[in-house]
């Protein structure tokens, strides 16, 4: 009977390993099939472009509906493909998208107001922060 029991367990083991994936191996499939490099450096450069746009006090009111229209599109696309095969890389992602869409829509509404362009400029400063970390973090889970 404890025999039956050893042999059970041991396959179950066996089993269990034999469909498995290393963290590295799924987060860089999950990088690679859903453009994460591309789409984080898109992202960076529309929150710039964005700031840009914000801390000029010329910036009419269309011309920040289309940055901040443009920033808010691409933060949410980014958002699409999360969770990552890893916690901690989603967490900074979701945190990074988060704030860079709450400043889009910040920035949006900003026209002639100073504090909405600061607060803005503060949720942008704060996105792009978490954006580098996310990225560094998936670097980081990548690496075999």
């Amino acid at each position: 009977m404890i025999r039956r029991v050893v042999v059970v367990l041991l396959a179950g083991a066996v089993l269990a390993g034999c469909g498995s994936i290393k963290l590295s191996t799924a987060m860089v499939r999950w990088a690679h099939d859903n453009a994460f490099v591309a789409s984080s450096k898109t992202l960076s450069v529309d929150a710039n472009h964005a700031a840009s746009a914000l801390r000029s006090p010329s910036t009419s009111v269309n011309e920040l509906h289309t940055v901040c229209g443009v920033l808010l599109l691409d933060a949410q696309q980014a958002n699409t493909p999360l969770p990552t095969p890893d916690d901690q890389a989603t967490a900074l992602l979701n945190g990074a998208y988060e704030n860079l869409a709450g400043a889009a829509n910040e920035c949006y509404a900003a026209a002639a107001s100073p504090l909405k362009r600061a607060r803005a400029l503060a949720l942008l400063a704060r996105g792009l922060a978490k954006l580098s970390e996310g990225v560094a973090r998936v670097a980081v889970a990548s690496v075999p």
